[in-house]
Order: C-alpha cells, then structure tokens, then sequence
C-alpha cells in the first residue's frame, strides 16, 4: 500500500476518499456527534477544548465541528444558572446555584419538534432524567417519535 501511495499518491487518495478510509478537510462529526462525544466521555467545555486543541496541532486539522456552531445548535448549554443566597437564623450564609430544568426542556423540545414534521406521527414518548455526579448535573431529553 505504501509502494502504491508512493508511486501516485493523487490517485491514492482519491479512492481512499471514495472507499471512507481516510478523512478529508471537509468531513467533520456534526454538532450532534461532538456533543455526544463529550457527554459520553464526561468532558467539561473546558477539558474538550484542551483535547480538541492538542488533536489539532497534531493532526493539522480540525475533525469537529466548532464549538460556536456546536453552542448555536444546542442552547441549553448556554442557560445561565439562577445565583441566590440564605442567610439562617445563625446568620450562617449559604450562597447557592441552579438550573431551571422546565426552561431548557421547553427550550429544547421547541427546539427538535417541528409542526411539519408531525403529520405521519402515531405516538410520542418523553423520557426525562438526570444525574449528579461529578460536582456536575447532567440532565437527559429523549423523544421518540
């Protein structure tokens, strides 16, 4: 193979392109992929922007989708979380933080439903959960149409 390569590296390429065995410059995972990637891993944003980079400068090229794109495509992970403060009767201050769950899932299912795409539809299922770990909340959509 590498005599072959050597010997017309164009035409090479070109089939190697056409059978899927190498990645060109255009062919990243969307922004769905990425997501899940990193969900699966249990990569934080700034962990995944840490690997993205070294595989960057070590392949010379970017087989992911970028993160503005991948944060345009799924907003729930742009929520501000709502930051409040209790003061107990000792005067004991506890500052706290949360995510509104109902505002991403509204967010989201308003987001993946379409109107037009409902039409041959016979049932919906809705699965919601969540998990913290981690120091970390991480809540799940799943629909099934």
């Amino acid at each position: 193979m590498r005599a072959l390569h050597k010997k017309d590296e164009e035409a090479f390429t070109s089939v190697a392109l056409e059978k899927g065995l190498t990645v060109d410059g255009k062919k990243k995972m969307d922004a769905v992929q990425v997501e899940a990637m990193l969900s699966e891993a249990g990569l934080c944003k700034n962990s995944a922007r840490i690997l993205f980079r070294h595989l960057n400068q070590f392949f010379e090229r970017s087989f992911f989708e970028l993160e503005h794109k991948r944060r345009a495509f799924l907003p729930e992970l742009n929520f501000a979380p709502v930051v409040d403060r209790m003061v107990l009767e000792d005067k004991t201050v506890i500052d706290y933080w949360f995510n509104e769950p109902d505002v991403m899932l509204k967010n989201q299912i308003n987001n993946i439903i379409r109107p037009d795409k409902l039409q041959c539809v016979t049932s919906v299922d809705v699965t919601v959960g969540g998990d913290h770990g981690g120091r970390k909340f991480r809540m799940t959509l799943k629909i099934l149409f």
